[in-house]
């Protein structure tokens, strides 16, 4: 089976739905509380913890990340295979088909890698040639791919930064991950142009072909037709001859027409002339070239255009030499950028009917000079990338190395070791890969300067997450390929001059002539370059000079088959059957089919020592299923130093049949592609029936008693017996001890049959109310399978201090004639020695009006809350008979320093009045 669906079936089923599976057999789903610290022992371990947590913090102070799902790897790609020899085909191909196997082969991989790059900021280019526009970078390859690394990044991020957090017995600090905001992940832009945008400038020469091929012959500028190539088309350029024969109309015209096109050519000149020579008979001298609108015959194209200079005869004893030499105004015109077609030529008459012997024989030569194109050397060579010595199967670490690819380009000379340039381009985007670069060795073979890759080492020599790299960003997360391009950059007048005076081997030069098409400034390696342009788009920009792919090591390179401590593979089980307290082992084990893909711990080890890998252990469940639970009622972790390959979870003790947890592990590769693997452990029911402990609540100075509660099922075994710890103290009485988790001590005793547990406060004066007691309680069983093992389960039984309460205080009520005084006390409960008593009482106010109208006046001690009042002399027409008088009291509470008030309470004493008759008016509660 291709690994891609192997990866896609194996992953991405199992972690997709696993989640679900695992709550569904624990039957229950897993809490979204934030997560607290879960203990992870780690012998200073490699295999890195991912937490809730997107800051250096402890594992306990980290915020949750949002889901992650696995990423299935992509496709292997179609990789370029070595050719025998380089061929033009490297150009030709180029633009839209240069590049589409290693678009195709990253798009795939981008699907399952990349998030939505549209919010991701652009790597700056600048376009080399000023009048160039640059054509907009493809987003779509980009979009719709957000789906499955979103959902990965709710639970994993991509961090290693090192944060310590406590850990138990032969632990380090543990590194704690975290991922760095994405404005702090911006690669620095790259200061050369993008010169593949430039390049595209060039129209596409016809259906088939990219660029021309050309019809010239290779290795000098100077080129020279015979009469054997009449009507022969060359880069643009042909020619035609005239002479008489028995049956044309004139027995005595002859010449020549020359045509060049160079919207079929795409050549600007340096040289044109014409040369013959026989015992012809002809009139020697200087002779008119033909003019505008004449043909040559009837199947000439009409002359465009008349050159100033004339065609020479001259005399050599009865031999005639026919000359004519171009001049530069003549090659401006052929040159001129609003010219595509220039058509002359030549004609004349013989001194006789039908010669015997007539020019354009075998002395008959056309010779011309052009102007490479820039993929061209001076000699008119092509520059082109010779790949026979490179492996395009081979894939690279993305590490900040140099690679030499061992291609080499052939026919390179002097001029063009400066023209020549590469770059190294994102193949989804066509974006420069911000810090790679690709150039021309002293050795003559290209290099590849790498990029920092997702990963680096710590200070600790430990691989992590590089959070600085562009491969931790969603616009290069998970590229498996670089498409490197090298380009030739367009000449300028002095280069250009330079080939056209350059003698031929009869010492002639050329000149070289301006188009009228101007100059350009552009940026070429960093440097200002002044070319000058020819009108030709050919010329006039960057040439594509060949293509390679650069094969990225991927998560596609890598395949690890881990078995839990049952012996099954994790792959072909939804879920392992752990038990409370026993450690559990999982790790990678060797291969049944070593391959390329297939790798063992080792080997992972190895990589992550090399730098090519991380892994990371992401505790998001983990962490929030230990939130809120003492350290002994949490799941443990155990890695290893240099292991990223195996680690050790334990269920805590007073773990119940169902509880499950679910972790997975990821592993990182110098790309930024992830391999995520799932796995899910089950709390399996034990044999032997655990006792249970209801927390009680009391007040400090009542004794307190916990009985064990066993359920029993008839299936599983009973505690036989009880126990406390041997490690507890003692008094001097031989009572155990146990301290609070305020440090009070308390006495405490067990049935050793019964398992009851009773706890007292040793000293109940010290309580401040809240205080909890754990009580260690070992059940022992008796199991006939396992005769003279001692078998135990250890239990806790809780005990906690009833909070302080604030007393509420009481008045009796008085009654009294006008003019009596009568006070009230405060009466508390006297033998409440543990709740909060008031310790100020207050009024609102030191008058009060009864029932009847009248006003009293009324005081208080605000230390005893003794209230006083005077009952009022009865007003005209108003009487104090049967008055009632409420007054409130407000009772203020402190802490035991008596400066923090924690609260207050208001309650009422009532007052009556009755007149001197001795009777009173209406009758009321005396008490409240």
């Amino acid at each position: 089976m291709h690994k891609q669906y192997r990866y896609t079936l194996r992953k991405t089923t199992l972690g997709l739905a696993s989640v679900a599976i695992s709550a569904f057999l624990a039957g229950q789903a897993p809490t979204v509380d934030a997560a607290e610290a879960a203990e992870i022992i780690n012998v200073e371990g490699t295999l890195s913890v991912i937490g809730e947590s997107e800051t250096t913090a402890p594992v306990s102070e980290v915020v949750p990340e949002a889901n992650t799902v696995e990423e299935t790897p992509a496709e292997t790609p179609v990789v370029e295979a070595a050719s025998s020899e380089a061929t033009e085909a490297d150009t030709n191909n180029h633009s839209d088909e240069a590049s589409a196997e290693s678009v195709a082969e990253t798009e795939t991989n981008q699907e399952i890698n990349v998030v939505n790059t549209q919010d991701v900021s652009e790597v700056a280019s600048s376009q080399p040639i000023v009048e160039a526009s640059v054509a907009p970078a493809n987003e779509e390859n980009r979009e719709a791919n957000t789906v499955e690394e979103t959902v990965q990044d709710e639970l994993a991020t991509t961090m290693s930064q090192p944060s310590a957090t406590d850990v138990q017995a032969e632990s380090e600090k543990l590194d704690i991950s975290a991922e760095v905001a994405a404005s702090q992940q911006r690669a620095a832009a790259t200061s050369e142009p993008n010169y593949a945008e430039d390049e595209k400038n060039i129209k596409n020469y016809n259906d088939n072909e990219r660029y021309k091929e050309t019809d010239l012959q290779r290795g000098d500028t100077n080129q020279a037709l015979l009469r054997t190539d009449e009507n022969v088309e060359k880069d643009g350029l042909k020619f035609n001859f005239k002479n008489p024969s028995e049956e044309s109309p004139s027995k005595r015209e002859y010449g020549y027409q020359i045509t060049i096109d160079k919207k079929t050519g795409q050549r600007t000149y340096t040289k044109v002339y014409v040369t013959d020579s026989g015992f012809i008979p002809v009139d020697p001298g200087s002779k008119s070239m033909m003019g505008e609108g004449d043909k040559l015959t009837t199947e000439s194209p009409e002359v465009t255009y008349k050159p100033n200079e004339n065609g020479e005869i001259t005399a050599a004893g009865r031999q005639r030499n026919l000359d004519y030499n171009a001049s530069e105004e003549t090659l401006k015109h052929i040159n001129n950028k609003d010219n595509d077609s220039t058509s002359f030529g030549f004609n004349d008459n013989y001194t006789r009917d039908n010669p015997n012997i007539k020019f354009f024989g075998d002395s008959f030569v056309l010779g011309y000079k052009v102007n490479p194109w820039p993929n061209e050397n001076d000699k008119l060579e092509e520059l082109k990338l010779n790949k026979n010595n490179y492996d395009a199967t081979s894939k690279y670490f993305v590490q900040g190395q140099e690679i030499d690819t061992g291609i080499k380009v052939d026919n390179i000379d002097e001029n063009a070791k400066e023209r020549i340039v590469g770059q190294v381009y994102n193949p989804i985007t066509g974006k420069i890969v911000s810090g790679a670069r690709a150039y021309i060795g002293d050795n003559g073979n290209i290099h590849i300067k790498m990029p920092e890759g997702a990963l680096k080492k710590d200070e600790n020599g430990k691989t992590v997450i590089n959070e600085n790299s562009i491969f931790n960003t969603p616009e290069f997360k998970g590229l498996q390929t670089f498409d490197v391009q090298f380009f030739a950059r367009p000449r300028t007048a002095d280069e250009f001059k330079t080939i056209a005076e350059t003698p031929d081997q009869f010492g002639e030069v050329g000149a070289y002539v301006e188009s009228g098409a101007g100059t350009a400034d552009i940026n070429h390696k960093g440097t200002n370059v002044t070319i000058d342009k020819q009108g030709i788009d050919r010329y006039d920009h960057y040439n594509l000079i060949g293509s390679f792919n650069l094969n990225l090591d991927d998560t596609r390179y890598y395949d690890q088959k881990f078995e839990d401590g049952n012996g099954d593979d994790t792959t072909k089980v939804t879920s392992s059957a752990v038990k409370p307290g026993e450690p559990f082992k999982v790790g990678i084990v060797e291969p049944e089919n070593s391959g390329e893909t297939d790798k063992s711990a080792e080997e992972m080890n190895e990589a992550e020592a090399r730098g090519e890998v991380s892994g990371n252990l992401i505790m998001d469940f983990i962490e929030r299923q230990n939130k809120g639970k003492a350290e002994v009622d949490q799941w443990k972790i155990e890695l290893h130093k240099g292991d990223i390959a195996n680690f050790t979870i334990t269920p805590p003790k007073s773990a119940k049949a169902g509880d499950f947890m679910a972790i997975p592990i990821e592993y990182t590769y110098t790309n930024g592609s992830k391999d995520v693997h799932w796995f899910h452990f089950v709390v399996q029911e034990s044999d032997y029936i655990k006792p249970e402990y209801e927390t009680q609540v009391n007040y400090p100075a009542k004794e307190q008693t916990s009985p064990a509660t066993v359920t029993e099922d008839g299936k599983r075994i009973p505690p036989s017996s009880y126990t406390l710890p041997s490690t507890l103290d003692k008094d001097e009485v031989g009572n155990h001890l146990v301290t609070d988790d305020s440090g009070n001590n308390w006495t405490v005793k067990l049935d050793q049959k019964t398992g009851q547990v009773t706890a007292k406060p040793v000293d109940p004066t010290a309580f401040n109310g809240g205080e909890k007691l754990t009580v260690p309680v070992i059940a022992h069983y008796v199991d006939e399978q396992k005769p003279g093992e001692d078998i135990i389960e250890e239990v806790n039984a809780y005990f906690v201090i009833e909070e302080k309460a604030n007393m509420t205080p009481r008045y009796n009520a008085k009654v009294g004639q006008e003019g009596d005084e009568l006070s009230s006390d405060v009466i508390l409960n006297t033998e409440d020695h543990y709740n909060r008593r008031p310790g100020k009482y207050t009024l609102d106010s030191d008058t009060y009006t009864d029932d009847k109208g009248n006003v009293w006046n009324v005081s208080i001690d605000e230390t005893t809350g003794k209230v006083t009042v005077t009952v009022p002399n009865a007003e005209e027409g108003k009487t104090v008979d049967g008055a009632l008088l409420n007054v409130p009291v407000t009772a203020h509470y402190y802490e035991e320093d008596g400066k923090l008030e924690v609260g207050t309470k208001n309650t009422e004493v009532q007052f009556m009045a009755y007149g001197t008759n001795g009777t009173v008016e209406k009758n009321s509660r005396n008490t409240f």
